[in-house]
């Protein structure tokens, strides 16, 4: 089946009818085909009318004197006061695979959160016309497994996939440091298997994935707004006419379901308990299978499950009404496995609401690009390797797409007319 799935793509590029972002349907189905070109280069494959630059390579020297770090993963791009575009970028490195990571270098070890932990957050400075990188350096240091994270009005929140001893927190980086500073830890996001992180301006809440096979998703709900990551509660998500719901086994498409709360009475269990997701069903939250990236975007919630859905080959949710005492979560997309869009991870949206979505499947993974319109369209497919696509993310006015290809550590930007690339789809 997954051969089947990989080589209708592999002549060519399909798109999907899959209704509007507030409503999309799950159809799979590949009614027309676009072509991709082939890179030279052998890196990344795009459609006609685009290129991309390589930005870094993992082991580069940073302005800072420190290698650019390893297995790039979440990344967000902030515009700075100078007109440049900074990249916040984290490295999901640990002890065993600690390439280029700056646990290896006795330097500034007073400012690591642990002086044994590989993983770190990078910062790099783009120029937004010619994309040349003005300078680079290391901002975090000394966590495990960065994994994802999202933006919030003060910087980047960088997320720990990791639980154990000193870890399992998210962290707050700011994008105007220009060298390692100490680490901000926002332990009242609680202490689990963090993914991906979006907040809600309009609020003041947090939204955390949980990459967790029976993992839960998480809000964090501030005594009061403008302190939204001090005093507060960590909370679970809960379908309230089906406690402990496993969303991944039959739920239904396009069905609002109205959705509540419940309290994490521990959000930051002992050193080696890893309880926050029990806790929450003994209280009757949902089960989100793999819960990986999320986006906040016109008051709405967008994250996706990496492996959820009958085939296991993953979903796509909508929360909405998130103003209200009684939420809706939505099923927006399901994978068949076989055609089209699967293993969603990572993904983010741009300035005129087109989703994109990096796979984390087997072989070699494709971007997709969604509009609020519903179509679907193949961005970009990964011709070097069958690693994973990480940290997508537009620039702050759309014409910029930024990722990574995680073991071969490269940072790339793709440039190109993408609201007119779908809208001629």
């Amino acid at each position: 089946m997954k051969q089947g799935r990989r080589s209708l793509l592999k002549a060519g590029v399909g798109f999907m009818a899959l209704g509007s972002l507030s409503g999309i349907s799950g159809c799979s189905l590949l009614s027309k085909t676009l072509k991709l070109k082939s890179d030279p280069a052998g890196i990344l494959d795009l459609p006609p009318g685009f290129t991309y630059k390589v930005l870094q390579k993992k082991g580069e020297m940073m302005s800072d004197g420190y290698p650019v770090p390893g297995k790039p993963d979440g990344m967000a791009s902030f515009l700075a006061t100078n007109g440049s575009i900074v990249l916040m970028r984290n490295h999901e490195l640990d002890a065993r695979e600690p390439e280029f990571s700056p646990v290896l270098y006795e330097r500034n070890k007073e400012l690591f959160y642990n002086k044994q932990g590989a993983g770190c957050v990078t910062r790099v400075e783009i120029n937004p016309v010619s994309l040349e990188v003005l300078s680079s350096n290391l901002v975090l240091a000394g966590t495990l497994r960065n994994c994802a994270g999202g933006i919030s009005p003060w910087g980047w929140v960088s997320c720990e996939e990791a639980v154990g001893g000193l870890h399992g927190y998210a962290f707050l980086c700011s994008p105007d440091v220009l060298r390692l500073s100490s680490p901000n830890k926002l332990a009242s996001l609680g202490k689990f298997y963090h993914e991906a992180f979006a907040f809600n301006p309009e609020t003041g809440i947090s939204y955390l994935t949980e990459d967790r096979e029976d993992g839960c998703l998480y809000r964090f709900m501030p005594e009061h707004k403008d302190q939204p990551f001090g005093n507060g509660r960590l909370q679970a998500l809960r379908v309230q006419s089906y406690p402990q719901m496993d969303t991944a086994k039959g739920m239904l498409h396009d069905i609002d379901l109205d959705v509540d709360w419940v309290t994490i009475d521990n959000p930051e269990p002992e050193p080696e308990d890893d309880s926050c997701r029990y806790q929450g069903r003994d209280k009757g939250a949902a089960i989100i299978s793999r819960g990986e990236g999320i986006w906040f975007y016109g008051g709405e919630i967008f994250f996706s499950s990496t492996n959820g859905g009958i085939r296991g080959k993953g979903q796509i949710f909508r929360l909405s009404h998130l103003g209200q005492k009684v939420n809706q979560l939505k099923l927006i997309y399901e994978s068949d496995g076989w055609r089209g869009l699967e293993s969603p991870d990572n993904i983010a949206v741009s300035p005129r609401g087109n989703l994109v979505i990096a796979e984390d499947g087997s072989g070699h993974d494709y971007l997709w690009l969604m509009n609020r319109e519903g179509k679907a369209v193949v961005m970009a497919k990964n011709s070097l390797s069958e690693s994973e696509v990480t940290g997508v993310n537009f620039s702050s006015d759309g014409r910029l797409l930024f990722l990574n290809i995680q073991e071969q550590g490269l940072t790339l930007v793709i440039s190109g007319s993408f609201d007119e690339y779908i809208d001629q789809a």
